[in-house]
């Protein structure tokens, strides 16, 4: 852990009784402090606060990525429509599963598509 200054690190004064604590209390009541720390980020150095940002947006980014391949696995078996598509791209000789169907980051603009050399790619980050 990185040392902060004054300024950007809140102070917490310690009570007196942390003092009369067993070392493994002291050790349970350092264990919360930081997880609080992290949970709400206050306390945190300005390089903490980063990679806590950082570890916030990845796990964001898991979960809709995760979404997606849910959604996608669902609407391959259940959505008239996306039955209809997915049977006829068979038909072609494309075959429309879940390993053609890959979950994608997208930039901006884009909210997915279909190439030959990549099939059918659905943007995670614009999947409704």
């Amino acid at each position: 852990m990185s040392e902060s200054s004054p300024s950007s690190t809140t102070t917490i004064a310690v009570p007196a009784a942390f003092a009369a604590l067993s070392v493994d209390e002291k050790q349970a009541v350092n264990t919360w402090s930081r997880y609080f720390k992290q949970l709400t980020g206050i306390g945190l150095s300005k390089e903490e606060l980063g990679n806590r940002e950082a570890r916030k947006q990845r796990e964001a980014e898991e979960i809709a990525c995760d979404r997606c391949e849910r959604w996608r696995d669902e609407l391959l078996k259940s959505s008239p429509i996306v039955k209809f598509m997915s049977d006829h791209l068979r038909r072609s000789g494309f075959v429309a599963d879940g390993s053609t169907m890959p979950c994608v980051k997208c930039e901006e603009l884009r909210s997915g598509g279909f190439s030959p050399e990549e099939g059918i790619q659905l943007c995670w980050n614009r999947f409704f």
